[in-house]
């Protein structure tokens, strides 16, 4: 007993210098390359979103704040919810909102050592650990403002409260698997798709357990019931369910996804190429071997375990496998990658979720394949887990840049970066190096220059809000930046109409923006902002000159110009037929 409490107490101590080392290293990474800086476009609207919700509470009260978390939208509240204790305690400012993504991430670390720790041989438990905490995929969405830290904790909640069940024989621990899955949703619309994997659980639990079935099934329909009421309190109310189901329908497989890439059939090579493609630019390519290399060694383990028990019969054999420990976890992974390869949208960070199930299916197949030798298995993830942490520490220093490789297949892929998220997207839209220092100064620029045209269109001296159309699709300078700014500085919401993506890529550009322009969502704006140049725009971009062309032809005429911190212009069109007369 007294061993017992001493390794207890080693293990506590041990997360405790791993979760302080990951959050000192993240604020302070944060506090360099993201104070001051801008958003990327998601987000910017998620922090309108946050914003909202507590001016709401400072105006309303409790009651106004849920009315608000709950008001209709496609967007998950949980992020944005939490951030406003966040703005409370640390203050209305981006380095407090980026706290959050941050508790996420420490809370799916420590429910991941937790669940680990349950299933897996302590040196297992700790590999797993490792793994994840070291794995380039949770450093950089923990320092991003949107749902895949979110999404990452509440999924390994419901892995660890359904072992923490007993395949749902304890009740509590049952409810709490309920609440875990009923969570997902609100924590990203997207996990959704992960759902079926759990459900898929909860049936061969019940069906499989060797005891108590009855006891199983009602906790199962508990954790239902649970999962349901939970999800209901935000899809539920004023019909958001429907706004999130056309949304993922259109996004996910509808026509909107075609602009993340094409559709192709779950059992085509091509959809499993590209999600690996996917995974491998969120995790890098030495956590993408060592998974790889986990699957496959978990899957000849597997094979073995089946053909030991297959002397017992099918129904034996299937009941060993679903309670093996493993299973769970190795469960939501296949079916995780399955959905999201049924989809041609890849996201942002959509299979993050699935990283620490993951951490755990890998660290339990090395451990077995190398029993025997701790120091090739502790040397082979120290190696890993140090290649992608050095480069992300928060300093600049030589090895702060990123290295690359280019594979068969799957293209460029990143070795090591110290790149965030932030920098590489702005390098999308960009030439030059992200993380130099002239960058930050650029970056505050950008900021600046958000909130210029935001007190400006504001300040349009016209008695009513007026719609203002943006013709173009900037990286740092769109409709959620602007009204982000807006936000910022007290001022109403403006409103703010986007060129639908589909138009992007039109055959006969000027005809569709006319189109939008004189008798689409648009149709009523007042002001019209377009830029001459495709440089920092989204790939591809709008077509500028068809842009003013159809522009002239649609009413609109030339209102004034100013520069933006690219060196290109920023052009802003009024149109007399829809704009009424200006105040006074």
């Amino acid at each position: 007993m007294r061993l017992m409490k001493k390794q207890i107490s080693r293990d506590r101590l041990l997360m405790a210098i791993l979760l302080t080392a990951f959050a000192i290293s993240t604020i302070a990474w944060d506090a360099h390359w993201r104070h001051g800086q801008p958003f990327n476009i998601d987000e910017s609207g998620y922090m309108v979103i946050a914003l909202a919700d507590l001016h709401s509470l400072a105006s309303g009260g409790l009651l106004s704040w849920f009315q608000a978390v709950d008001a209709p939208s496609i967007q998950s509240p949980l992020t944005t919810a939490i951030t406003t204790p966040f703005f409370l305690i640390f203050g209305v400012h981006g380095l407090s909102a980026l706290l959050v993504p941050l508790a996420f991430m420490l809370g799916a670390i420590t429910l991941t050592f937790a669940l680990a720790n349950r299933i897996l041989p302590k040196r297992a438990a700790w590999l797993t650990t490792v793994l994840a905490a070291s794995c380039p995929g949770v450093i950089n969405y923990s320092r991003d403002y949107i749902f895949a830290a979110a999404a990452t904790i509440v999924m390994i909640l419901a892995l660890y409260c359904y072992e923490r069940s007993d395949h749902l024989r304890a009740v509590g621990w049952s409810a709490l698997f309920g609440l875990a899955i009923g969570l997902m949703p609100l924590a990203r619309t997207m996990t959704v798709s992960f759902v079926p994997a759990f459900l898929i659980l909860c049936a061969l639990g019940v069906a499989c357990a060797p005891d108590h079935r009855a006891t199983r099934a009602r906790n199962a329909a508990l954790a239902f019931t649970v999962a349901v009421a939970v999800a209901a309190c935000w899809l539920a109310a004023n019909q958001n369910y429907l706004l999130v189901w056309n949304y993922l329908t259109n996004f996910g497989y509808g026509a909107a996804s075609t602009q993340y890439g094409g559709h192709h059939s779950l059992f085509s090579y091509v959809a499993w190429k590209t999600s690996a493609i996917y995974f491998a630019g969120i995790v890098y390519l030495p956590h993408f071997a060592l998974f790889g290399g986990g699957a496959i060694l978990t899957l000849v383990f597997g094979a073995g375990f089946v053909t030991r028990h297959a002397h017992s019969g099918v129904v034996a054999t299937l009941r060993a496998v679903v309670l093996h420990p493993l299973f769970p976890a190795s469960l939501l992974v296949a079916e995780g990658f399955a959905a999201l390869s049924s989809s041609g949208n890849g996201g942002d960070g959509f299979s993050v979720p699935l990283i620490c199930p993951l951490c755990i299916v890998t660290g339990w197949s090395l451990h077995k394949a190398l029993r025997g030798r701790p120091w090739a298995t502790w040397g082979l993830v120290g190696m890993v887990g140090a290649v992608a942490v050095v480069p992300s520490l928060p300093w600049t220093w030589s090895l702060s840049g990123q290295w690359t490789v280019n594979l068969p297949q799957l293209g460029l892929v990143n070795m090591a970066s110290g790149r965030g998220l932030l920098q590489s997207y702005e390098a999308d839209g960009a030439p030059g190096n992200p993380m130099a220092a002239a960058q930050l100064a650029t970056g505050a620029q950008w900021v600046a220059a958000n909130e210029s045209v935001a007190g400006q269109l504001e300040g349009a001296s016209y008695p009513t809000p007026v719609l203002i159309a943006f013709g173009f699709g900037d990286r740092l300078l769109n409709t959620n930046s602007v009204n982000l700014a807006a936000a910022r500085s007290n001022q109403a919401p403006l409103a703010l109409e986007a060129i639908p993506t589909q138009l992007v890529g039109a055959s006969n550009p000027r005809s569709a923006y006319y189109e939008w322009l004189k008798y689409g969502d648009a149709a009523s704006a007042c002001l019209l902002l377009s830029s001459d140049s495709p440089d920092n725009l989204y790939n591809p971009p709008l077509d500028g000159r068809s842009m003013a062309e159809a522009a002239q032809a649609a009413g609109f005429a030339l209102y004034r110009t100013e520069p933006l911190p690219s060196g290109r212009s920023l052009t802003v069109w009024r149109r007399a037929s829809t704009c009424p007369p200006p105040a006074g």
